[in-house]
C-alpha cells in the first residue's frame, strides 16, 4: 500500500509514483486539486465551496507566494471533479486573473502548467511590463515568448487547445525549450523573465486565460532532463493528461 507524505496541515504532496514536487525546491506551487488551498478572501477567510469564487490560491512551495485576486468580477471559480476526477480553477477569458505578492525574476527557470484553455490566452507575465509567456496568442494554437517591448522572441509552436495538456517552458541562458505532453516542441530565445501576474496580460490587461488551470509549478532553475521528466510523470499520473 502506498502512503503519501503530508505536511503539518495534512496535505498530501506525493503522486502515485512517490515523487514529491518539493524535492526540487519550487519557487511557487499552485494545486487546484487541493481544496484546502482555495479561500474566499485574500487574507484567508473560509474555504471555497464548489462553484465559489477564489480570492486566494495558496502556494504549497513554502515561499508564501499566494496567488490573490481582491476584485470579485475577476475572481476565478472552483470547479469540482473536472480533470481525472479532480478539481480545477476556471477562468472566464474576460477579466479573471491572479497576482503574486512579489515578482519572480529568475535567471533560469522551468515552468510546468497543466491547463485546458481555448481562445486567445496569455498565462504568465509580470505586473508592470510586457515580458510574457503566451499560449494561444494571436488567436492561434501557438506557444511563444515576448520581451519587455512586447516583441516576439520565439518561433510560434503548435500546441493543443481545447483539451487538457501539460505545457512546459524551460529557460537556460537565453535559450528556451518548449515541451508539451512530454514531447519536445522546439526552442526559442528569451533574455529575461519576470512573473507577477498569473493567467493574464501584463498588469492584468490584454489577453486572459479562457478555461481551466489544474496545476502550476515554477522552479527557479533549468531542471536537468531527469528531474524534468520526474515532474512530467508526476503531473501526468495525477491528472491523466496523455
Amino acid at each position: 500500500m502506498y502512503y503519501g507524505l503530508t505536511n503539518s496541515l495534512g496535505r498530501n504532496f506525493m503522486g502515485s509514483r512517490g515523487f514529491n514536487p518539493l524535492s526540487l525546491s519550487p519557487a511557487i506551487w499552485l494545486d487546484a486539486s487541493d481544496a484546502s488551498t482555495l479561500y474566499d478572501a485574500t487574507v484567508g477567510g473560509s474555504l471555497v465551496a464548489a462553484n465559489g469564487a477564489i480570492a486566494r490560491w495558496e502556494d504549497k512551495s513554502g515561499n508564501a507566494r499566494h496567488a490573490t485576486q481582491s476584485t470579485g468580477v475577476s475572481q476565478p471559480l472552483r470547479k469540482t471533479s473536472i480533470q481525472n476526477g479532480k478539481d480545477v480553477v476556471r477562468l472566464d477569458g474576460a477579466n479573471d486573473f491572479f497576482t503574486i505578492p512579489a515578482e519572480i525574476t529568475p535567471t533560469a527557470v522551468t515552468i510546468f502548467i497543466v491547463q485546458d484553455t481555448t481562445g486567445d490566452s496569455m498565462f504568465l507575465s509580470p505586473q508592470a511590463d510586457n515580458r510574457q509567456i503566451r499560449i494561444g496568442q494571436g488567436g492561434g494554437n501557438v506557444l511563444s515568448t515576448y520581451d519587455g517591448a512586447a516583441n516576439p522572441q520565439s518561433t510560434a509552436l503548435t500546441v493543443a487547445r481545447g483539451t487538457c495538456s501539460l505545457v512546459l517552458y524551460k529557460k537556460s541562458g537565453s535559450t528556451v525549450s518548449f515541451y508539451e505532453n512530454g514531447a519536445a516542441k522546439g526552442t526559442g530565445t528569451n533574455n529575461d523573465i519576470k512573473i507577477g501576474t498569473l493567467f493574464a496580460g501584463a498588469g492584468g490587461g490584454g489577453d486572459f486565460i479562457n478555461g481551466d488551470i489544474s496545476e502550476l509549478l515554477i522552479y527557479p532553475t533549468a531542471l536537468a532532463d531527469a528531474d524534468r521528466e520526474a515532474v512530467e510523470t508526476y503531473l501526468n499520473s495525477k491528472w491523466a493528461i496523455y
